[in-house]
C-alpha cells in the first residue's frame, strides 16, 4: 500500500513530542538524535542536517524538552 502526502501533511500527523521540523524538507524523530548545535543536528549514525534558521530556536527547545523528558 502507498500513501503520497506532502512532508507539511506528514508532520501534522507526527507526534509533536518525538518529532521535529527541522527545515521545509526534513522531519526527524528526536531519539535518534545525537548532537544539536545551532543550525546543525547529528544523528546517532553520523549523518549531519541543516536546521534552517527560521525554525532554529524551536528545534534547539524541542530537542531539549525531548532530552529532559527522556533522559
Amino acid at each position: 500500500m502507498t500513501i503520497r502526502k506532502t512532508i507539511k501533511e506528514m508532520s501534522k500527523e507526527l507526534d509533536e513530542d518525538c518529532f521535529v521540523k527541522l527545515h521545509s524538507g526534513c522531519v526527524v524523530n528526536m531519539k535518534y538524535i545525537e548532537r544539536s548545535s545551532s543550525h546543525e543536528v547529528t544523528l546517532k549514525n553520523g549523518e549531519q542536517l541543516i536546521v534552517s534558521r527560521t525554525r532554529a530556536k524551536s528545534v534547539k527547545k524541542s530537542i531539549l524538552d525531548y532530552w529532559r523528558r527522556n533522559v
